[in-house]
């Protein structure tokens, strides 16, 4: 009786591959199998409560008898089936697989010396003749009692969903903040101008301080609905109200367009990502080090953080360090060298503009969608990519941007004259989003068509040329990994679209991240014919990035019930939503709303997990919360073979005084039966997809 689905947006990782996870995937494993007990253990006590004869009791299936162990007590048999997704009781009399629906049936009915019970029965049996059953069978209960030992597992999942969501309030739940770290240049946040610091207060109309509320609302809003907000700006003593529009791109639902904001404190593992300047650090950075100055600055959070590392992106940080050593505590200066970008020596083409900013130079000299930045000052406009920082660096000087539109194959030009503003801060860069110039507030889509080409570069020995098209590239395959240094980024294929996997991305994100040793080979265009280069980056001397590869904790705010009472009431709150939520979700998907892809199967829910308990007891209790609620819903959705299923026949049977007829059962059983079957490999099938990249 145990099926479950999980909605999830979720990244690809290998973790379980690692035997250093094996204990974790222990805890996973006994926490996920303790979920599915609890439903089990529902049916299982009510039944004997009942009267009715259990048989089995199963965690996890066991077909042709495969099981990893069993042992007998009184009557049932107690074991772990060697297929862990789900569980079962086996009472006489019931089964779900149709295949043994008939038997069962068959087997609870007593012999014929019993056939007919006593009391005022016809003479002679007719079709319309109820069977006598053995008293302990299932199906000799009455309807009631039958309908209370099918819905014993899903109360039991609500009752537990409920009781771990208390305990792990009381134990206290560190949670994403809702603070802005960044947004995505043209979505909703960028455009209203959402500063790195601001907070979400309220997120329609109900008070959030998690990142959880925020993106659970945007993920499941409609895209043509007001997301009404109301956000604290830094330097500001009264929030605003702020409505934003949430935008759903092909295959993937709504989004707002902001990333999570990060704390300068770095966690108990890594501190860096490999092969980035600060693993370079001298002396390294540790552990649980927490920033507090950057050259002598003081820096408070992100916004501070940033602006640094962007205006000395080409200097060495002189980072000062509170660290923590057991009980010693330490000032400690680290240096981190400049991150040198890699390149190929190519420039791609720029396309015209798709978004423009609220409040920006941009909106105030009234530039216009669809038009294109050619020249700067009467020069060219140049590569895409180190547009933003050539601006930036301007200052405030006013500038005459040339623009051109291209419209039913006329082109027309203008000159405007713009006053750049500051910008200390980068937006977000995004596989599927344009790039942005904050000093000018606009946002265009970076095409993969080369414009130049440097004389000796990487990309002129392998006779790339102007005009070409990079459609893909393949990272790798390394000769060698290890634990510390895989990414999941290499070994690869990166297919080109302007629209959903662009080469700014690429370039400045993956490239940059990736181990040195790896070989790119670039699929290349050229008058309609297709060939691959090998292409090997080089150092750039003139550009730097400004990310140096820290890997900061994430602005959090810790969630504790001070009294039993707080804990039940944050518990109660956290288990209701995870109900209603699944309720949504399945709304939203049956309403088109929500791709299908977005969801995963045991792989995912296996890998969420190991995520969870990995953040320690609390929020691995949380996850069993939504799982256990997860697990409650959909086993009561009207599907035969599920918990529903049957209850759907029990109320049939209960308005008609007589069940169903065992034909027509087993015939829905058999179509209940397809359809979770056809879903679990579907499911499996998008897990499988996300592991291997595609």
């Amino acid at each position: 009786m145990g099926m479950y689905l999980i909605a999830s947006l979720s990244d690809k990782v290998l973790w379980f591959f690692t035997p250093a996870n094996w204990p974790l995937m222990a805890s996973v494993v006994a926490g996920l199998g303790f979920v599915i007990f609890v439903h089990e253990l529902g049916h299982f006590l009510v039944a004997k409560w009942c009267g009715v004869k259990c048989e089995k009791f199963y965690l996890g299936f066991d077909p042709y008898g495969l099981r990893f162990a069993r042992f007998r007590w009184g009557e049932t048999e107690y074991g772990i089936g060697v297929i862990p997704f789900g569980g079962y009781v086996k009472m006489l009399g019931q089964d779900d697989n149709p295949q043994n629906m008939a038997d069962e049936m068959d087997r609870s009915r007593q012999g014929d010396e019993h056939h007919v019970p006593h009391g005022d029965l016809p003479a002679e049996p007719t079709s319309e003749s109820p069977v006598a059953h053995d008293p302990r069978s299932y199906l000799a209960k009455t309807v009631p009692q039958r309908m209370a030992i099918i819905s014993a597992g899903v109360i039991m999942n609500l009752i537990f969903a409920y009781v771990m969501a208390t305990i792990a309030y009381g134990l206290g739940v560190e949670e994403i903040a809702n603070v802005v770290g960044g947004t995505v240049p043209g979505t909703t946040s960028w455009q209203v101008g959402l500063p790195l610091g601001a907070k979400f207060l309220e997120i329609g109309g109900k008070r959030s301080q998690v990142f959880r509320d925020l993106k659970e609302s945007v993920s499941l809003s409609r895209v043509e609905d007001d997301l009404k907000t109301v956000v604290l700006f830094p330097g500001e003593k009264e929030p605003r109200p702020v409505i934003l529009h949430p935008r759903s791109e092909a295959d993937s639902p709504p989004t707002i367009g902001v990333a999570m904001a990060y704390r300068l404190e770095f966690g108990n593992e890594v501190v860096a990502r490999p092969h980035s300047a600060a693993s370079q650090a001298s002396p390294a950075l540790k552990p649980k080090d927490r920033v507090e100055a950057v050259n002598g600055q003081r820096v408070h959070n992100q916004a501070e953080f940033a602006a640094i590392c962007l205006r000395d992106a080409d200097k060495p940080l002189e980072l000062s360090v509170k660290r923590t050593d057991g009980d010693k505590v330490a000032d400690v200066k680290c240096t981190v060298p400049p991150q040198t970008m890699r390149d190929f020596g190519l420039t791609v083409t720029a396309g015209p503009i798709v978004a423009i900013q609220n409040n920006s130079p941009a909106a105030a000299a009234k530039l216009e969608v669809g038009e294109r930045i050619v020249n700067i000052d009467g020069q060219p406009a140049g590569d895409p990519l180190t547009l933003a920082e050539r601006l930036r660096q301007l200052g405030t000087k006013e500038v005459k941007l040339e623009l051109s539109r291209e419209k039913d194959g006329q082109t027309t030009t203008r000159t405007v004259p713009v006053t750049l503003r500051a910008a200390e801060w980068i937006d977000v860069i995004s596989p599927a989003a344009p790039i942005s110039v904050p000093a000018l507030g606009v946002a265009f889509r970076v095409l993969s068509t080369v414009q130049a080409v440097e004389p000796g570069s990487p990309a002129d020995k392998a006779e790339i040329k102007v005009g070409d098209r990079l459609v893909s590239a393949f990272v790798g395959p390394r000769t060698e990994k290890t634990k510390d240094d895989y990414q999941d980024w290499e070994d690869q294929l990166y297919k080109f679209d302007d629209q959903k996997f662009n080469w700014a991305y690429f370039h400045d994100e993956l490239l940059q991240s990736i181990n040195p040793t790896c070989p790119i080979e670039m699929t290349v265009e050229s008058n309609k014919t297709e060939r691959k280069v090998a292409l090997v980056p080089r150092l750039n001397d003139h550009r730097f990035s400004d990310d140096r590869g820290f890997l900061f904790l994430r602005v959090s705010v810790l969630q504790k019930g001070e009294t039993f009472g707080e804990a039940v009431q944050l518990g109660a709150a956290r288990a209701t939503d995870s109900v209603f939520l699944i309720y949504r979700v399945l709304q939203r998907l049956f309403q088109g709303r929500l791709p299908a892809n977005q969801f995963g199967g045991p792989i995912e829910i296996f890998k969420q997990a190991g995520y969870a308990a990995q953040a320690g007891l609390a929020s691995f209790l949380l996850f069993c919360t939504m799982l256990s609620a997860n697990l409650a819903v959909v086993n009561f959705l009207p599907i035969p073979v599920l918990d529903g299923g049957h209850m759907v026949f029990l109320t049939l049977e209960g308005i008609r005084r007589k069940p169903v007829s065992e034909r027509v059962m087993i015939g829905f059983q058999y179509a209940g039966l397809l359809f979770i079957l056809t879903l679990m490999v579907f499911v499996t099938y998008l897990d499988i997809g996300r592991l291997s990249g595609k």
